[in-house]
């Protein structure tokens, strides 16, 4: 091999061994700009388990590059990008819990509907020569329900929601509803009774239980 051979392969290794420094410090630059980010993250979340670890990350000076700072490197950019993340993740979680908040309320509502249907039904059974076993089939069917209401509250009920605030802001969001279920509760009633005088009243026909049964689970 030549002088001029050999300086020309010298030099084209010295141009690739340039270009691998440059591809390793740039992923060098992004490893730290991921590591930088995670730690502020970690940070605002307060994770006590790497506390050491995230203050080390982030007290750590950025790299030097022939003798000066590389502020252009510094992971600005990359906040950027995960702070937008974080943000729509954020709204995403507030839109749940609005929706986790309407379905504690719903289920609060149906669960006081329920219990008065259920002591209007007591009522009205006793007054009523419907078969005694049919009307207690009745009532614990609607028993069952407010109970997988309540169920379902409770799973949707969080830990760092208090109690006392949940039930007033339920009550608040029920009340909208409640006054029109109150009277088309009344109209059921009276339609209840208005069949029930009909049949007493009619001595050519039978008690018509199953047309109270069919009414009944209407009700439910």
């Amino acid at each position: 091999m030549s002088t001029l051979e050999a300086n020309q392969y010298l030099h084209s290794q010295l141009e690739k061994t340039k270009q691998n420094f440059r591809d390793l410090t740039e992923k060098y630059f992004t490893s730290t700009a991921t590591a930088f980010c995670l730690a502020n993250c970690l940070q605002k979340y307060k994770c006590e388990e790497y506390k050491d670890l995230i203050a080390s990350v982030l007290e750590e000076e950025l790299p030097f590059e022939q003798g000066e700072l590389v502020e252009e490197r510094r992971p600005t950019a990359w906040l950027g990008k995960y702070d937008l993340l974080i943000q729509a993740q954020a709204q995403e979680l507030t839109h749940l819990q609005q929706i986790i908040q309407e379905g504690r309320s719903a289920c609060y509502l149906f669960t006081q509907h329920v219990k008065n249907t259920v002591e209007s039904f007591e009522s009205l059974l006793r007054n009523t020569d419907i078969a005694h076993y049919q009307g207690q089939r009745l009532c614990e069917q609607l028993v069952q329900g407010g109970q997988l209401a309540e169920s379902l509250a409770s799973k949707l009920t969080t830990e760092n929601h208090n109690g006392k605030k949940n039930e007033d802001t339920q009550e608040l969001l029920a009340l909208r509803l409640s006054r029109d279920l109150q009277e088309e509760a009344l109209m059921d009633s009276l339609d209840e009774q208005y069949l029930t005088c009909s049949s007493h009243s009619d001595s050519q026909q039978p008690p018509s239980s199953n047309v109270f049964l069919f009414d009944a689970q209407e009700a439910t």
